[in-house]
């Protein structure tokens, strides 16, 4: 009765202080944009991106359509006059060497400080002109250069075209992490991605970086105010599915290489007036300028085209490394202090609960338990590194292919038996080596709960989004764990399973085109390849292994009361 009276406690008083920070939200900085008459011409940027797309209407990095774009981008730039560059790097993709080439184009400026407008040229290999992904994009890049090749301003301007989007965001990520050394420090980066078929209806701002970084908030109100003043609205993502982005990290668009090296980015992509057309040609061959219309180049190119303005002419705020804000649905933010006491206190009740166990239980044994298990999932997730290595995949760059690519509907089980094979071994070998003296479910449970603890805290210092998105709910609900009867054991299985609920639920928004046997196999290649890091892997297995251990609590366990001692004393 003192256990759950002290649990309840803890539940309440973690509510208040969050109540709490909620309280003390404050509006989001609100910078003035440029009102000036915007100079962009749509026809100019429609007849480019007809040029890309029906010029070269099969540019997947790599192939000599891409070799092509980029030549052509080149005299694009050139006959601008404009400085012209070509950063290329050598990538592996499907088992093959390929050639990235990024073309770039520098405009001068007299001010400190870079800005860099981003459009990639690249393609999915299952597409045909990519008119809405990607030429639309290249068509407004390349009118924004012309404007601006053409009268003064402050800041050096970059116009880049990366190369192997599609394939993990390799041309910005190789852009952002080596600058050309010719350019000045990149202070902003502008993403225009995805411009939709038809009337364009909303600008949806995309905002995590690849593996760590977020857009911040001066940036992002930007966008709104300059998406507003050509009247459209700004499709801010709801603020669970924002918080969700940012415990996940893995960006599928340019800006992700350029936050997670900490330069102030967004990327704004498009929905028309037609959603299913949309649907229905990404990544198809049905993606042609067939679709598009001059009016949607209009309006995205004026969005884009009165940020620049606004970033030239004013104060760009040094980039920090923490975004440590959270959006609520009225607009208003919680930074700092409170958002850190605030996740900090979801782990209240657990932390409780290991308060109780800790005076009472003896855990050598089941911290030895826990760390055979947990050595071999780890070995596991090494095994599946290998894959390539050995040969069990093609060798590929960091993402698996990009989305309707029939490599990801085909899915080849063979690899799947190394991993399998690591468990299975590595289980009879750590079984011979047990101790006789076996855990009782009272300190196997303490055992994986003070693991838990562990756990959370090592993952609220490298991401605060991750800890409390995905530890939460064991942390709320894992601790009323414990062995006893019938009812008691249903109670258990609910409790185990609704732990892995926000997982569950993720990997079903993130991967939303991949359903069934396919989803596996997705997995272990972006494991394999690196999309999915150690940094997620490891503490995904660390809170599998303990969720083991509180299985064989809930469903295998004797009824504490009824034993006169415990066995690991």
């Amino acid at each position: 009765m003192k256990y759950a009276l002290s649990i309840f406690l803890s539940y309440g008083v973690a509510a208040a202080i969050v109540l709490l920070a909620g309280g003390t939200a404050r509006p989001a900085p609100v910078p003035e944009v440029w009102s000036g008459p915007p100079r962009f011409d749509a026809p100019s940027a429609y007849r480019y991106a007809a040029g890309l797309a029906e010029g070269f209407p099969y540019r997947p990095t790599g192939s000599t359509g891409a070799e092509q774009a980029a030549h052509w981008l080149v005299e694009q730039f050139a006959a601008l006059g404009l400085q012209t560059g070509v950063q290329e790097e050598a990538v592996v993709l499907e088992g093959r060497r390929v050639l990235l080439r990024n073309v770039y184009a520098v405009s001068p400026g007299t001010t400190p400080g870079t800005i860099v407008i981003v459009a990639n040229h690249d393609m999915a290999p299952t597409s045909y002109q990519a008119a809405s992904d990607t030429a639309g994009g290249v068509g407004v890049l390349l009118e924004l250069a012309r404007i601006f090749a053409r009268e003064p301003h402050q800041r050096e301007l970059v116009f880049l075209a990366p190369d192997g989007e599609e394939w993990g965001l390799l041309g910005a990520r190789a852009f952002a992490r080596d600058p050309p050394p010719e350019l000045g420090h990149l202070a902003a980066a502008l993403v225009v991605e995805d411009l939709a078929p038809g009337q364009l209806r909303r600008v949806i701002p995309t905002m995590n970086g690849q593996f760590r970084g977020f857009t911040p908030l001066w940036l992002r109100e930007l966008a709104r105010r300059a998406t507003l003043a050509e009247g459209l609205p700004f499709a801010d993502p709801p603020p669970a599915l924002e918080y969700a982005d940012r415990a996940v990290l893995i960006a599928a668009t340019d800006q992700g290489p350029f936050l997670a090296k900490y330069i102030p980015t967004i990327e704004l992509t498009t929905t028309g007036d037609n959603p299913a057309l949309q649907a229905r040609i990404y990544h198809a061959p049905e993606d042609v300028m067939g679709n598009m219309r001059v009016e949607a180049f209009h309006t995205f190119g004026r969005i884009a085209e009165r940020m620049i303005r606004t970033l030239d002419a004013g104060p760009i705020p040094l980039p920090t490394t923490r975004g440590d804000f959270v959006r609520l649905s009225d607009g208003r933010i919680v930074a700092g202090f409170f958002l850190m006491l605030a996740q900090w206190m979801i782990f209240l009740p657990l932390l409780v609960a290991i308060a109780f166990d800790l005076r009472r239980v003896p855990l050598r044994w089941a911290l030895l338990e826990f760390a055979g298990r947990f050595v071999i999932l780890a070995a596991t997730y090494g095994s599946v590194l290998l894959l390539p290595s050995l040969g069990l995949l093609p060798a590929s760059e960091l993402y698996p292919p990009p989305p309707r690519h029939p490599v990801l509907y085909r899915p080849d089980w063979v690899p799947f038996l190394v991993p399998l094979a690591i468990i299975v071994i590595l289980s009879i070998l750590l079984g011979r080596f047990r101790p006789r003296t076996v855990p009782d479910p009272e300190a196997r449970r303490a055992g994986a709960l003070a693991t838990l603890g562990v756990l959370a805290w090592v993952s609220f210092y490298g991401n605060a989004f991750a800890a409390t998105i995905f530890l939460a709910l064991p942390a709320w609900l894992w601790i009323w764990i414990a062995p006893g009867g019938t009812a008691r054991k249903i109670l258990n299985i609910v409790l185990l399973l609704a732990g892995w609920a926000v997982v569950a639920v993720l990997i079903q928004v993130q991967t939303q085109i991949l359903q069934g046997a396919n989803l596996p196999w997705y997995f272990l290649m972006g494991t394999a390849y690196g999309q999915f890091r150690p940094e997620q892997w490891l503490p995904t297995l660390a809170l599998l292994a303990l969720w083991t251990q509180l299985v064989q609590v809930g469903l295998g366990g004797r009824i504490a009361s009824d034993r006169p001692e415990l066995s690991s004393r």
